[in-house]
């Protein structure tokens, strides 16, 4: 159901990337579903609410933030669009499938879901996060006295963290963001803008929050040595990249 498997999956003949894209929503719907039953099931059996009453909000935020990429990922390339140059005339496409017409014909429903799935989730979910802060500081006021039945949510995402990283988790899908969209508009695939994409956004963590972001430090060092690995990574497959293209 992921679909992500690193190489072309053909599941039935004649599969194209057109279908392959309706597919990407399964996964997010399989993994709602999954947490649909847990909550029905234990509202009518005892033992499965005393196994997640501790852990229930907590696992439906971990598949939130699992669904997000796949999600923001799939609307990037719904939304990416390119021009097809004839000899008089110029048409704009679908960038994945030249011929799709972008906006026109069987394109409009699959842009219309990644539209909604934008609007209703994507966008409130990030800024969210980003602002939750500041929005429960304001929630006296009467247009966000809505954001304090978010409390138990939101505090999901900001207990591991210390006061003042409270927005890491906002940030950390902010860069997940501007990363999507530089690999959805490098299309020439060329590998060196997207390793050096990775290098400035993760540079630009590093220095903005530090590595001390966790009330507990092995997890502070987890996350740590994960941003670390990843920047050194994409520092050593930007260098062998320009290398091999000088030679």
């Amino acid at each position: 159901l992921n679909v992500d498997f690193g190489v072309e999956v053909c599941f039935y003949d004649g599969m194209d990337i057109y279908a392959k894209t309706w597919l990407q929503f399964v996964f997010p719907i399989y993994l709602f579903t999954i947490v649909a039953i847990i909550i029905l099931l234990g509202r009518y059996s005892s033992k499965i609410a005393q196994l997640c009453r501790h852990n229930a909000l907590a696992v439906l935020c971990t598949l939130v933030l699992l669904s997000y990429s796949k999600l923001l990922r799939t609307v990037i390339v719904i939304f990416s669009s390119t021009k097809l140059l004839l000899e008089n005339s110029s048409s704009s496409v679908w960038l994945y499938d030249g011929n799709i017409p972008f906006l026109e014909g069987k394109h409009i429903p699959l842009f219309v879901v990644g539209l909604l799935v934008s609007l209703l989730f994507l966008i409130p979910y990030t800024g969210l996060l980003l602002f939750a802060t500041c929005l429960q500081k304001l929630s006296h006021l009467r247009g966000l006295k809505w954001t304090a039945t978010l409390k138990p949510f939101i505090d999901v995402y900001h207990a591991p963290f210390k006061d003042r990283f409270r927005p890491w988790t906002g940030w950390l899908l902010l860069a997940r963001i501007v990363l999507f969209i530089i690999f959805a508009g490098n299309v020439e695939y060329n590998p060196s803008i997207n390793f050096l994409a990775i290098i400035i956004v993760e540079a630009f963590l590093i220095l903005s929050f530090g590595f001390l972001i966790h009330k507990r430090w092995p997890e502070s060092v987890i996350e740590a040595f994960f941003h670390v690995n990843l920047l050194i990574t994409s520092a050593g497959l930007l260098y062998v990249q320009d290398s091999s293209n000088i030679e």
